[in-house]
C-alpha cells in the first residue's frame, strides 16, 4: 500500500473509496463463448447484478491536517472490479501525492455470503502479508450498495474510520485517521466522478501510473 505524508510523524496508507456500485451503468456481462451451451441450448445470461464488472474514476483529493490545519490536494485515478461470482471486490489506484509523486495502491475486499460485510486489505497476493485490514459494513442491496462504512488498522497501529456514498456518477469519500491511541490526525476527502475505459486509459498514460493488472 501506498504511504501518504500526512506530517512529520506519521505516515499512513492512501485508502482509496470502495465498495459502491452504480447499477446504471454497464456491466462487463459474460459473453456466449462464456456462457458455453448444453445440448445446442445457450446457457441463460447471468443476470446484471452478478456480472462482473469494472468501474474507472478519477479525481482530486483534499487532505486536512487536523493537527496543524494545514491543507494539502493530490489525485487518484482508480480501477475498481467487482465479482460477485467469487465474492471478491478489487481496486488498483494510481495515487498523485501533493508533492507530485505517483504510486500504485491496491486493495482487495472479500464480501461474506450475505453480501453485506466484508473484510479488507491491502493486498492482491493472498500469500502476501499485508500491511493494512479491516472490517466493513455494506448498506443497500448486494452488489448494488450505495454506502460503505469500515474500521481498518495499519500495521503499525494508525487507525482509520472510513464512509463511502455513489451519488450521481460520481463516489464520495470521507476518512479520518487517527493515531493508535485514537488521536485524529488528518482528514481526508474526496468526490471523484466516474469515466470511460478509454477516458481512464488516456488518464493514466499522461500520469505514466504503474501497471493497473
Amino acid at each position: 500500500m501506498t504511504l501518504l505524508s500526512v506530517s512529520k510523524d506519521f505516515l499512513v496508507p492512501t485508502v482509496l473509496l470502495v465498495g459502491c456500485h452504480q447499477s446504471n451503468v454497464s456491466a462487463l456481462s459474460t459473453t456466449s463463448a462464456d456462457q458455453g451451451t448444453a445440448n445446442g441450448v445457450a446457457a441463460p445470461p447471468t443476470p446484471p447484478s452478478m456480472a462482473a464488472n469494472t468501474h474507472y474514476y478519477y479525481g482530486e483529493y483534499r487532505i486536512t491536517s487536523l493537527m496543524s490545519g494545514e491543507k494539502s490536494k493530490g489525485q487518484v485515478l482508480l480501477l475498481r472490479k467487482m465479482e460477485p461470482a467469487i465474492s471478491l471486490l478489487t481496486e488498483i489506484a494510481c495515487v498523485i501525492d501533493p508533492s507530485g509523486k505517483v504510486s500504485r495502491s491496491p486493495v482487495s475486499m472479500k464480501i461474506d455470503a450475505e453480501g453485506n460485510t466484508l473484510s479488507v486489505t491491502d493486498t492482491l497476493d493472498p500469500q502476501a502479508k499485508p500491511t493494512l485490514s479491516g472490517t466493513g459494513t455494506l448498506i443497500g442491496n448486494a452488489w448494488n450498495w450505495s454506502l460503505l462504512r469500515f474500521n481498518m488498522t495499519t500495521s503499525s497501529g494508525i487507525k482509520i474510520t472510513d464512509s463511502n456514498w455513489l451519488v450521481a456518477k460520481q463516489l464520495i469519500a470521507r476518512k479520518e485517521i487517527s493515531t493508535p491511541n485514537g488521536a485524529p490526525i488528518m482528514l481526508w476527502e474526496a468526490e471523484i466522478p466516474e469515466l470511460t475505459s478509454d477516458e481512464f486509459a488516456n488518464k493514466s498514460k499522461s500520469f505514466a501510473c504503474p501497471a493497473f493488472e
